[in-house]
């Protein structure tokens, strides 16, 4: 077995959106999904990609009320270092999107991401989930923060087996949304 992602073969991948209503409990269906895994044994590393502002807000919902060891990425770095292999002890990494926006030696931090990845020196995931997904659809060419969240999202959906996106708002222009949002 491996530590790092395997590109030389298919690698199975499963993915479920979650759309529901606001406040009607997603972050907990998702926490759900993550917990089942740990227990049984399929998912060792996960990682939840958010905004910004609710990072920290997942990490207590998962210590809390799911007994979740966590690390809430204070930090580009931290998140680069813990898709590295560093993980602090914590098998589950919680970050914002907005963490390819830091820099690593003078590089953006999302293009050093990439060029890891690339070079094959990122550990696989087994499990990712995206907060609020729908923000990474219709993303414009004049938003480079709307661009670095995307490339953030594609980069760790490329790391993990199986993905969960979270939405209330899951069309925007049109049914090609919903489309958009599985792949």
């Amino acid at each position: 077995m491996t530590n790092h992602l395997d590109l030389t073969g298919p690698v199975p991948r499963g993915r479920i959106l979650l759309e529901a209503s606001a406040g009607t409990g997603k972050t907990y269906a998702a926490g759900h999904i993550l917990h089942h895994g740990l227990l049984n044994g399929s998912t060792r590393r996960a990682l939840i990609l958010c905004p910004a502002r609710i990072a920290e807000k997942w990490g207590d919902t998962l210590r809390r009320e799911f007994h979740i060891r966590c690390w809430v990425a204070g930090s580009g770095n931290q998140l680069r270092r813990w898709l590295e292999g560093d993980t602090n002890g914590f098998d589950v990494m919680v970050s914002s999107y907005d963490k390819g926006r830091a820099t690593h030696g003078g590089v953006p931090m999302i293009d050093y991401l990439e060029g890891a990845f690339a070079r094959g020196a990122l550990r696989e995931l087994d499990l990712a989930v995206f907060d609020e997904v729908h923000n990474l659809i219709g993303v414009r060419a004049n938003d480079g923060g709307a661009i670095i969240r995307r490339r953030m999202a594609d980069l760790v959906s490329l790391l993990s087996r199986s993905r969960v996106g979270l939405t209330a708002t899951p069309i925007w222009r049109g049914a090609e949304d919903v489309v958009e949002l599985a792949e």
